[in-house]
């Protein structure tokens, strides 16, 4: 929460506006549950965000099974900070202008397009070489890569019940 609380202090320069923007991005969106520690909701959304890694990546998805390797062991970062540790700011303002537009939606299509790109140095790779890799995304995805995650944000589809249930959550 001080990821993305700092951001907006520092972007919008606005105490009041940051602050705003602040809640509504806490409160209007599906991403409080993670702040919240709602593992029933916090399950849901993870459950919704494998059936669209299967659907995305069939291949990786299986590596991330064989190894035991979880979204919530990744996304859940991802998603409290809404990229800012994954991201420079460049990349992650980015992101979330998109979000602003497209809410929860956003948040998938960013986790799977950083799979996407990071795919030849996780598909077949063991937990902790794995692991290591969606631990330091900075190193591996920079500001030159934004068009390609961007096309790879816009690239992904969702299986139809899945996109009739995600808004269900905000």
């Amino acid at each position: 929460m001080s990821y993305v609380a700092a951001t907006l202090l520092l972007y919008m320069g606005d105490d009041y506006l940051a602050f705003v923007t602040f809640c509504n991005m806490m409160t209007k969106q599906p991403i409080m549950p993670f702040y919240t520690f709602n593992d029933i909701l916090v399950k849901k959304i993870m459950q919704l965000y494998k059936q669209v890694f299967a659907y995305n990546l069939p291949d990786l998805c299986e590596q991330f099974e064989l190894e035991n390797i979880q979204p919530k062991q990744y996304i859940f970062e991802w998603f409290m900070t809404m990229f800012t540790r994954a991201f420079s700011l460049n990349l992650f303002t980015r992101v979330w202008d998109f979000y602003f537009l497209d809410g929860i939606f956003i948040l998938f299509q960013t986790s799977i397009a950083i799979l996407r790109i990071l795919e030849k140095h996780l598909i077949d790779r063991e937990f902790e070489e794995m692991m290591q890799v969606l631990q330091k995304v900075p190193e591996y995805i920079t500001d030159d890569d934004e068009e390609l995650l961007v096309e790879y944000m816009f690239d992904v589809r969702f299986p139809k019940w899945v996109y009739e249930e995600i808004p269900l959550l905000e």
